[in-house]
């Protein structure tokens, strides 16, 4: 009797199984096209977005005037690192999280793109490996500019022309 109703069990799951995973056939394949269509239509939604907001970032970019640097007497190699960090951390808060979820729906469009077997466009080329590639180096910059006087770090964080993203390079040059 036990063993019956195992097979009564076993039968009816795959039923279910089958009827979930194929979902009778023609309808999974007009929901499957939409549910890519979704991830795709998100992927480019954010991909915009990201694109947008640097954009928006770029236009507030000038240089930062080296009379608010200078007196803080620093040397050279002090006032690139902190530029360096603090160019980063103010695109950061301009671009107000766009970049992060950008490579997270790509990520996401990847994978749906993989399980429907299909191409996941330029989506293929924004990775991980890509995001990451050079954030050690970021961090080495952050522990140099921690390594800066406590004060002198305060002064600078203190400095409106330092709180959005900046013109780096014509600002080093201007200082140099």
């Amino acid at each position: 009797m036990a063993a019956a109703f195992n097979k009564l069990i076993l039968i009816f799951l795959l039923f279910v199984v089958s009827q979930s995973s194929f979902g009778g056939g023609a309808s999974l394949s007009s929901i499957s096209e939409s549910a890519f269509n979704i991830s795709l239509q998100q992927y480019d939604l954010a991909k915009e977005e990201l694109e947008n907001a640097i954009e928006n970032c770029d236009k507030k970019r000038k240089p930062v005037p080296p009379s608010l640097i200078t007196p803080l007497e620093m040397n050279i190699n002090e006032i690139k690192v902190a530029l360096f960090v603090l160019n980063s951390r103010a695109e950061k808060v301009c671009e107000g999280g766009t970049r992060e979820n950008f490579f997270y729906i790509a990520g996401i469009h990847r994978e749906v793109s993989k399980y429907y077997g299909l191409s996941a466009g330029d989506a293929s080329e924004h990775t991980e490996d890509l995001m990451f590639s050079q954030y050690w180096k970021k961090l080495e910059f952050e522990a140099k500019y921690l390594a800066i006087n406590e004060n002198v770090r305060r002064k600078l964080e203190a400095i409106d022309a330092l709180k959005s993203p900046f013109l780096i390079f014509q600002t080093i040059d201007d200082i140099e």
